[in-house]
């Protein structure tokens, strides 16, 4: 695939435009060129803010991009006028500001209020944010003029919605492709008049990340229009409208890997008033099969999970897990298959002899918070001062204890008004209540080493409804919800740290537990269920959530009975 010019580019080479782009060796072809009304008669980037149209497989669908690595602070009036002269409705931007210590983009928008760019006033009207990409909604309005063909006369504004992405990296790829496909599916479905306008895209240097999302829109289209994908057609065809789109290797295979995933399986969004309609058509049968719709499901997504490690050279034997895999840390794991990867793992940081940085523990996500979980293992006899080094330096104050410990030497807590230490720490016990399915217990815990610091005051809350040798909840499902309800009343008193969910190994019951919550959480606030998303998501950072398809339903059955806790009438016979 060539990587040369294969169109003129005058335009885009002419002394006065050069200025305007930061990577010299992509310039815009220049059958694809399209100019801005002018603003004084000098070629200059006024004349030409850098841009160009890509064509969809639609010819009346196009993406109109924004190509140079940033707006800098000299030509962000020049990118505003764009916006507003091409009635762009829509804005993608798939960097971060900054990146590996390194300026990608300047801040276009003002942080609150308004600011004025050029002729162009931007006002923040909404800032909406997620655990991988921010929503904006901007008012954009443009003052008169005395240049006649520079504005439409008389006092006028538009809604334009800005989508930043920030968990791709320039040059890189998301781990997987599901937060990605995540986030385009919510931009096409965004409840936006666009009127066949263009959309605006942009990354820092305009062709790895900005090529790689518009193939996958393109692919996409090619294969519900056409029954197949071409995807080296498609590239060469962004290549021949701008050079080096899809950047390197890695982006063009991520492209292959997210198309496969969303054509064979995708993640839907379901409305909550269409979710128990659609739950019971999940659990009818394939047409010819003797498994369910959902049982069926379940097999795409452990088909997905498992070609994503397969993708992994040596799975737990890579560069991700040394610190896992580390003589050191060896006997801190109870398993060897349940790992944490060194980029999704805390570190600790206090100081206790004997003791690193290391715990079996890894961060999930909800919908709106990258951090919003720790899980973990139950802790060993030799590991429980980590235990609370985690919890106090994240400043925990939910603890979900989703297994029986019965082993003295690995019981973590003080009980009946008890104090005990593990140095630095001091642990006192407040109260506990006694609840059908689980105790709440209140822990009060203090940093001896650091005197100044206000102790933490912690709830606990040890279930009693799941048998260590059952997949899921003997007591149905209202227990669960009961602990998750308590334990989001308190979290929202405390300003929301993550919460700690570990089980014996750290994956099994702890990850249902986030899963459900996370999902739930979502279905409050966004009136949809999005349960597949959340587990793929939360899959990314420990591979084994969720191992067997009666949990999958399970969670299904929660999500269920949480409706039905809200609207009694919700049943339909399921």
């Amino acid at each position: 695939m060539s990587p040369n010019f294969i169109y003129f580019y005058v335009s885009a080479e002419h002394p006065g435009v050069v200025d305007c782009r930061e990577f010299s060796d992509s310039p815009v072809v220049r059958i694809n060129l399209r100019k801005v009304s002018k603003v004084n008669v000098n070629v200059s980037c006024d004349n030409l803010p850098y841009e160009m149209f890509a064509k969809g497989l639609d010819l009346d669908h196009q993406w109109y991009l924004f190509e140079n690595i940033r707006p800098t602070e000299e030509f962000v009036g020049d990118f505003w006028r764009m916006i507003w002269q091409k009635k762009c409705s829509k804005i993608i931007m798939l960097t971060r500001l900054v990146e590996h210590n390194k300026v990608k983009c300047c801040q276009y928008w003002p942080d609150d209020g308004q600011k004025m760019y050029g002729a162009v006033t931007v006002e923040v009207k909404d800032t909406d944010t997620f655990s991988d990409y921010t929503i904006r909604t901007f008012v954009v309005s443009a003052v008169r003029t005395t240049i006649k063909r520079c504005w439409t006369q008389g006092a006028e504004s538009r809604l334009v919605k800005h989508f930043h992405l920030e968990s791709w990296s320039d040059r890189h790829v998301p781990e997987y492709p599901s937060s990605v496909i995540h986030f385009f599916n919510m931009i096409r479905h965004a409840d936006i008049k666009e009127n066949n306008v263009p959309i605006l895209v942009h990354c820092s240097a305009g062709i790895g990340r900005t090529g790689t999302f518009l193939g996958l829109d393109y692919l996409l289209d090619q294969a519900n229009a056409e029954g197949y994908i071409n995807v080296f057609q498609c590239v060469q065809n962004l290549r021949s409208q701008r050079v080096n789109m899809v950047q390197n290797q890695d982006q063009y295979v991520f492209l292959h890997e997210a198309v496969a995933e969303a054509l064979f399986c995708p993640s839907i969004a379901i409305h909550s008033e269409r979710f128990p309609y659609h739950y019971k058509s999940m659990l009818e049968l394939e047409p010819g099969s003797k498994t369910s719709k959902l049982e069926h499901e379940f097999g795409k997504l452990q088909h997905v999970t498992k070609y994503h490690e397969s993708l992994k050279t040596s799975f737990y034997e890579s560069e991700e897990y040394i610190a896992a895999k580390s003589m050191e840390n060896a006997e801190k794991n109870r398993t060897r298959n349940i790992l944490p990867n060194d980029s999704h793992r805390p570190f600790l940081s206090t100081r206790v002899e004997g003791t690193n940085d290391y715990i079996n523990a890894v961060f999930l996500s909800s919908y709106r918070n990258p951090k919003c979980f720790l899980v973990t293992q139950n802790p060993l006899s030799d590991t429980i001062v980590d235990f609370w080094r985690m919890v106090y330096e994240y400043k925990v104050c939910t603890i979900i204890t989703l297994d029986r410990i019965t082993k003295p030497s690995e019981i973590y807590w003080p009980v009946e008004s008890e104090t005990i230490t593990y140095i630095p720490f001091q642990l006192q016990h407040v109260t506990d209540v006694d609840h059908v399915t689980h105790i709440e217990r209140t822990i009060k815990l203090t940093n001896a080493g650091e005197p100044k610091e206000k102790a933490l005051l912690i709830k606990q809350y040890e279930c009693r409804f799941w048998r260590s040798d059952s997949q899921v909840p003997v007591s149905g499902e209202g227990a669960l919800l009961a602990v998750y309800e308590q334990a989001q009343k308190w979290q929202a008193v405390n300003g929301s740290p993550p919460i700690v969910a570990h089980c014996l190994n750290g994956s099994s019951k702890s990850g249902l537990f986030c899963v459900v919550t996370a999902t739930i959480d979502r279905l409050k606030h966004e009136r949809e269920v999005t349960l597949q998303h959340t587990l793929k998501q939360m899959r990314v950072n420990r591979h084994q959530i969720i191992p067997t398809y009666e949990q999958y339903r399970y969670c299904h059955d929660v999500i269920m009975e949480y409706m039905r806790l809200i609207d009694p009438c919700i049943g339909f016979g399921i």
